[in-house]
């Protein structure tokens, strides 16, 4: 996935007023990124996207919403990010507001957990990304790696402290106490990738 930031500092403001419907953006620290996905990222978004989406039909606790979708974290810091895909809770939904200009649906903090496909070599969304996911105490982070075999897994506990608690490789199976009942197994995921060369 390609990252293009821009040379100056963009106010959360002039962020609002954009148009970017259907645009998949971001604004970290001031910074202005387009993000363009790869293939290969796309088709783990939607097995993903897949396998949640059916899970919580079937366990009404919460919905999966997929990128584009603003997470706003601080409007004078000039923080809002994206993340491929977000669940929502009655919890969440009690945080989401409209843009004041398109009338577009965001989401005021951290939702009730991410996941992110990584691009490239990782470092867009380990850098800032993961720095904010910290800061604001996401409760459940996944970095999903495209190019390799792997779903990492970060959680804020109940003590504040956000670290990773599970690197899951081929074999493995990812659950989460978020999602009572729901399992991920890895090899699945990336099973079927190759069907042409991105």
């Amino acid at each position: 996935m390609a990252t293009q930031p821009s040379r100056k500092f963009m106010t959360y403001q002039e962020f609002e007023d954009m148009p970017r419907h259907g645009m998949i953006s971001e604004l970290l620290d001031g910074e202005f990124y387009v993000v363009s996905p790869v293939l290969r990222h796309q088709r783990l978004v939607r097995k993903l996207l897949v396998a949640l989406d059916a899970f919580l039909e079937g366990h009404p606790i919460a919905e999966v919403i997929p990128a584009p979708f603003d997470i706003v974290l601080s409007k004078e810091q000039a923080r809002v990010i994206q993340p491929d895909l977000m669940i929502l809770t009655t919890e969440t939904h009690n945080r989401l507001e409209r843009n004041r200009k398109y009338q577009e649906a965001r989401l005021l903090g951290m939702p009730y957990m991410a996941i992110e496909v990584l691009s490239g070599d990782g470092r867009h969304d380990r850098g800032k990304k993961l720095q904010y996911y910290a800061e604001n105490r996401v409760p459940e982070l996944w970095h999903v790696w495209p190019d390799s075999t792997l779903v990492e897994v970060y959680r804020t506990e109940a003590s504040g402290h956000f670290s990773k608690v599970t690197a899951a490789g081929p074999g493995a199976v990812v659950t989460t106490p978020l999602l009572p009942g729901f399992e991920l197994e890895v090899d699945a995921l990336y099973s079927s990738l190759s069907i042409s060369e991105d």
